[in-house]
Order: C-alpha cells, then structure tokens, then sequence
C-alpha cells in the first residue's frame, strides 16, 4: 500500500512459456507482450522469406485502439486490417480517432482476393450497389487498414452488441501463377501462422490494468 492507494509489487506480473514455446502473460502491461510477440514475427520473416511471399499479415479486432507502440508496430506490416468498435464523438473521441489517422490513412489494407468469399464484394457508389454490365470490370477491392464496426446507440435507445473481442492474427499473404485448373492468372492467399487472444483491449491504459494474453499457433 502507499499514500494514494494500492500497488501491486513487480513480481506480481508473471510471463510463462508453453510447452511449444510460445509465450504467455498475466499482470500489468500485458499489451507489450503482444507488441513483443509482433516485432518477432516481422523479425522472423526478415530472415526467413517464404518462396512468393507479399509480405507479413496481421489481422485484428479489438473494442478500442489508441496504444501508439501498438499503431506503430502495425504501420510496419505489409498488409492489415484491424476492426474496432464504432467509436464516439465526443472532443476526447476525435483525440484519440485523430491519433489513428496515419495508420487508417495508410496503404497497406487487405486485399478482398485473399479471400475467396470476398472475391465478389465491391464498395457501394452514393450509398448504393453498382449497376453491372457485360463490360464491368472484376471487382478488386482494398480493404482499408482500419475498420468500424456497429453504433453506439440505436433509435430506440437500444444498444447494439459491443465488438468485445481482443485477437490479432498473423500470417503472411503468398501469390501464385497458376489456378487450381493450371491455367495462367494471378492467384492470392492468406496463410494465417500465429494468434494472440487475451483480455487486454488495444489501448495505452490497458498497460496499467491487470490482463492475460497468450500467443497460439496450433492450426
């Protein structure tokens, strides 16, 4: 204890490695083992490209994001996206969205083609779906670096489901010039490696909070 309140000693804050040797987190400060567990793998594929890699993935959602050593460490993956809550629009809001916006103004969205579900989807033009002819071109959309997700508060006052997740998802996105029939074209991926769960939201004051966070890689 001390004059303004309750402290937890250093040795309070635990970190255990699994059997596979990945690392776990409990205690204050747990984010920094995400960042940690982050620099690594961008560090891994430094040393270790793959044969037609585009570069490190990292895929995540979280209800709120504001940590800047977070925001950096993302802007240096060759592809993202991260999905958070709709935030709101209070002065302290727009502060920290204005924090965001080198990393929301970035080019290093996610390819849709990645994802054979998504291969079809295209943005809307004024609100509403394209008009499609026989000379249309494919769709090939980016999905930017930052995305919102739900309102705060519906008309009757009623709120909707919070994105309460706290995942991110590294991979790496590979091409090929084969289809699966062999025929010539340009073929993308995702080869989805390693996944960090936990309790910790993506904000600086969750470094002050006691949390739990552990990276996986079991398919």
């Amino acid at each position: 204890m001390n004059e303004v309140g309750p402290e937890f000693p250093a040795t309070f804050d635990q970190e255990f490695v699994r059997q596979d040797g990945h690392h776990g987190y409990f205690g204050r400060n747990v984010l920094k083992g995400l960042v940690d567990g982050m620099e690594g793998f961008l560090e891994e594929k430094r040393h270790t490209p793959r044969f037609r890699s585009m570069g490190p993935v990292a895929l995540g959602a979280f209800l709120w994001l504001d940590d800047p050593e977070l925001a950096a460490c993302l802007a240096r993956f060759s592809h993202i996206c991260v999905v958070v809550s709709k935030q709101g629009r209070s002065k302290r809001d727009l502060e920290k969205l204005g924090k965001l916006k080198p990393l929301a103004d970035g080019d290093n969205g996610m390819p849709a083609s990645a994802f054979a579900e998504l291969t079809d989807l295209d943005w809307r033009e004024n609100a509403r779906a394209k008009v499609l002819g026989p000379g249309s071109a494919m769709p090939d959309p980016v999905i930017p670096p930052l995305r919102t997700i739900g309102f705060r508060r519906q008309p009757k006052g009623d709120m909707v489901p919070f994105l309460h997740t706290k995942i991110m998802l590294l991979g790496e996105m590979w091409w090929h010039d084969e289809d699966a029939l062999g025929g010539v074209a340009d073929v993308f991926g995702f080869r989805p490696e390693r996944l960090w769960v936990g309790s910790a939201n993506a904000t600086h004051r969750s470094r002050s909070s006691l949390e739990f966070g552990m990276w996986l890689d079991d398919p």
